[in-house]
């Protein structure tokens, strides 16, 4: 294989991984944001 083509997998490779991790990360932090905010106190209304 040419270097140029292992070179283009491996970039390729690294920057899908690198945006799965982005997004999971992601996804967990809004999950706990939504859950922080549903076990908020209640509101009261008038």
């Amino acid at each position: 294989m040419n270097g140029y083509v292992a070179a283009g997998y491996g970039i390729t490779l690294l920057t899908l991984a690198a945006y799965a991790l982005r997004v999971v990360w992601r996804g967990r932090s809004l999950s706990r944001a939504a859950s922080e905010a549903a076990s908020g106190p209640p509101v009261e209304s008038s």
